[in-house]
């Protein structure tokens, strides 16, 4: 057994003037005024415990056993000693014991939950259940918070409490929420939290499991949860005096990871009023999350210069360097926001005068951020400047730099700078991928340019393979290409050549791009056999995709299509590399070329290389399934992606005979699995909205909200094809109003159902809110059946079937408001429960 410090006995006797050692919890024994001889001596070996009780001795009267509330001294003290020192000086004396029996309960409390905070979901709600069961009184009040509207509703449910009991009772429901709902405690410890000199340890423990159950969350779950904890955190900061709490840095850094720059500015403002020291390594992960944001980039660099001045930072090390990058990054700039590129350009040139003030020297790193921004935004005149001035500092650029250059003239389809580009490049940057990838796609993106300024409307081939094919051939081996096309290479560049002799027209001869080119790309040297590289899956997917788009005849598209689906069958090891790499991107391609030819016969086509795709790759797992532990039965064949629904979405939007028919699209990529992403959405919106359907496009939108992607510019850009927007914003505002409706009525009824579970005299029942997951999923089923059954067969000109689907509308979004109220309630409030 092990054995408790000794005490001397007028330490002893003061503590039993003072409070019941048994109420204390503390094993106490005196210490016996002469050390035995026979203490000093070897101790005995241990003997096998027997059934006889062995006789008591005078010392053994104070040695109790190890109970559920025994926290021994022995052991613990050097761990919580700081935590003594701070309690000591934040309580009065006379109230210092009983604060610290608080701190040893709450210390062995907290150890054996974080022992178990790697308990997975069955287990935690197995055992949670069981503790519900138990009546106890921190549960019940943990009940009836969670039943609870929002965060304020909590706090006045719990004002209810008297203020002494409060005090008491914090402690406890604060420890079994972390154990119990880890997924509410962020809010329950902003509705409950109190200003308490006593609870500082408590405070700083809840941060360190929260942060640590934050670091286990996955996906959106995790950001949701990060941003909660960042909100109860600021919220202590705001309500507690200076250095009150003082939290490890590590703990700091996950609530960071996760939390809004909106949320980082207003933690680094706490914390400096605070005055709560931060590591140097924190406080750049401080600049790091502010330097994510525009407005806030001029506070990283403030606490950049304020880490340099300080000395903690070298202002020419690599850590600075990569910060100055960050701030210097900026998000890229559609072509209508005039006012923002304004505000960039201004602040820009602010954060480079900043920078450089302190001491920061300008390297390679820094001037290719800058010139990636403003070839982002279409400054490409802006960037040549500076790759003057920098090669006047002598600074010399890199293969990344002229990268960068090359994206930039790509964008801005600069001929003169692809020209000049090319004529700086080095020797060696020819066997660098990424540089010829550069080139290729500059050589295929001049004919779209060209494509769009003639406003010519598809199908028409784009002659851009016949100039990619020169240079690809000067640089890479022949071998992987010829494996994806289904022409002979050798063939093709001898008929290319011989057209030449015979002085014939090429390909492209009415195209401006492709003459300007002819000149520029004779500066491309050609390799020797022996030097030339290896294509990666990036430069044939260029290559394939202006393959074809290069085909004048339907009948090539299936042709093409036909050969690649047999020769991915029989297996052939460069169309397995370049399917596991790249997915179905060759399959997209072919789709949206063919829905570019119009007739029924072509969109059949289609629908039969999506139904291909379909039966291959359930084939090729099955075939799995039978046999998993044989890698060559691997599967093999791609599903339809999101992408591929996408390109089949859009082409039947886009085509006047079949508009109608992309809710079944819709649906039958929900039926497989596949969930819509943004472009998707806005896609489906853009086509409501040209057939001038008001209650599809009010319909696609607000499931678009609910899906939790919130409109873009090209949702603005698809609803400006709705020729009656008022009508369309009178509808979503008629609809915003019955969802409120729905919702406020659900919350009601929520509410109706805590207090029956409060009135009740049955504690074993488990209460409503838990078992409200039920209703949800029958709630959800229903959700799904009406969004599906919104297709509706409109013909232009009548308004019956636009008032249908109004209708259709309404009564998916009446649904829809008591859903998300449902599905709110729970995400927040019973999502461990699940």
């Amino acid at each position: 057994m092990q054995q408790a410090p000794f005490i001397c006995r007028s330490c002893l006797s003061n503590l039993r003037q003072q409070g019941d050692p048994l109420q204390l919890r503390l094993s106490l024994r005196p210490r016996p005024l002469v050390r035995p001889v026979s203490s000093f001596a070897p101790s005995p070996p241990i003997q096998q415990s027997s059934s006889q009780p062995r006789p008591g001795t005078e010392l053994d009267r104070n040695e109790r056993p190890f109970s559920r509330d025994y926290m021994p001294l022995k052991g613990r003290r050097d761990p919580w000693k700081e935590d003594r020192r701070v309690l000591r000086k934040n309580v009065r004396k006379d109230a210092y014991f009983n604060s610290l029996v608080d701190l040893y309960r709450w210390k062995r409390r907290f150890t054996q939950i974080w022992a178990q905070r790697a308990l997975d979901k069955e287990q935690r709600v197995k055992y949670r259940d069981e503790a519900l069961q138990s009546g106890r009184p921190e549960l019940q009040i943990i009940q009836d918070l969670l039943c609870q509207r929002d965060v304020d509703h909590m706090r006045q449910a719990w004002q209810l409490i008297p203020k002494e009991t409060r005090a008491k009772l914090w402690r406890p429901v604060m420890v079994d929420t972390l154990h119990w709902f880890p997924d509410q405690a962020p809010d329950i410890f902003r509705a409950i939290f109190e200003r308490d000199k006593s609870n500082f340890y408590a405070v700083v423990d809840c941060f360190l499991y929260m942060a640590d159950y934050l670091k286990r969350l996955k996906g959106p779950l995790q950001s949701e949860y990060g941003r909660a904890v960042a909100g109860a955190l600021l919220h202590c900061y705001h309500n507690t005096p200076k250095r009150f709490i003082c939290l490890r840095q590590n703990t700091i850094y996950h609530i960071l990871r996760h939390a809004t720059a909106e949320q980082v500015y207003e933690l680094l403002m706490a914390i400096k009023k605070y005055r709560q020291r931060l590591h140097v390594y924190t406080k750049q992960h401080f600049v790091w999350h502010l330097a994510k944001e525009p407005k806030y980039k001029l506070a990283a660099a403030d606490l950049l210069r304020e880490m340099v001045q300080d000395g903690q930072l070298d202002v020419n090390g690599l850590h600075c360097a990569a910060l100055a990058t960050a701030i210097l990054s900026f998000p890229r700039m559609s072509a209508g926001d005039k006012e923002d590129r304004d505000s960039f350009t201004t602040l820009r040139s602010q954060l480079n005068q900043e920078l450089l003030e302190f001491g920061l020297q300008p390297n390679i790193i820094h001037y290719t951020t800058i010139v990636r921004n403003l070839c982002d935004n279409n400054e490409l005149g802006t960037a040549w400047q500076v790759y003057d001035l920098m090669t006047s500092q002598g600074v010399q650029p890199d293969l990344r730099f002229y990268s960068q250059l090359l994206h930039g003239a790509t964008l801005a389809n600069e001929h003169r700078s692809f020209r000049r580009i090319l004529e700086l490049l080095p020797r060696e940057a020819l066997q660098d991928t990424v540089i010829v990838n550069g080139v290729l796609t500059f050589i295929h993106t001049t004919t779209v340019w060209e494509l769009r300024k003639r406003k010519m409307k598809p199908p028409v081939p784009i002659p851009s393979f016949e100039y990619m094919f020169r240079t690809y051939s000067k640089l890479f081996d022949l071998g992987p290409l010829q494996a994806l096309l289904n022409i002979d290479l050798q063939n093709y560049t001898t008929e290319v050549h011989q057209r030449e002799l015979d002085g014939l027209g090429p390909s492209w001869s009415g195209w401006q791009s492709m003459r300007s080119l002819k000149n520029t790309l004779a500066l491309i040297p050609e390799l020797k056999a022996e030097a030339r590289i290896q294509p990666g899956n990036d430069t044939l997917n260029l290559m394939v995709t202006s393959f074809i788009r290069n085909f004048s005849q339907p009948s090539s598209l299936i042709e093409f299509y036909s050969n690649f689906r047999n020769r991915l069958k029989q297996g052939d090891p460069t169309i397995l590399a370049f399917v596991a790499s790249k997915g179905t991107s060759i399959h997209d391609t072919i789709i949206k070329a063919v829905l570019e030819w119009q007739g029924t016969n072509m969109a059949l086509a289609a629908l039969d290389i999506v139904s291909d795709m379909l039966k291959d790759a359930a084939a090729s797992r099955a075939l799995f399934d039978a046999d998993p532990h044989n890698p060559d039965l691997e599967p093999r064949h791609p599903a339809p992606s999101v992408y591929t629904w996408s390109v089949l979405l859009h082409g039947f939007m886009h085509r006047r005979e079949h508009r109608e028919q992309g809710d079944r699209i819709f649906k039958m990529m929900r039926e497989h699995g596949v969930q819509a992403n943004r472009v998707t959405w806005n896609t489906l919106i853009a086509g409501h909205a040209r057939l001038q359907a008001v209650g599809k496009t009010a319909s696609a939108l607000q499931r678009m909200e609910a899906a939790e992607y919130t409109p873009d510019r090209f949702t603005l850009r698809a609803f400006s094809y709705l020729l009656n927007r008022e009508g369309a914003l009178q509808m979503l505002q008629r609809l915003q109003d019955k969802k409120q409706k729905r919702k406020a009525a659900f919350v009601a009824k929520l509410a109706e159902a805590a207090v029956q579970n409060e009135n009740s005299e049955d504690m074993s029942k488990v209460p409503d809110w838990i078992a409200a997951q039920d209703e949800y999923r029958m709630m959800e089923e229903q959700l799904r059946d009406i969004s599906e059954s919104v297709v509706v067969e409109e013909s232009l000109g009548e308004g019956g079937e636009e008032r249908e689907m109004v209708k259709a509308a309404e009564e998916w979004e009446e649904t829809a408001g008591e859903i998300e109220g449902l599905e709110a309630y729970r995400v927040r409030n019973v999502a461990s429960a699940l």
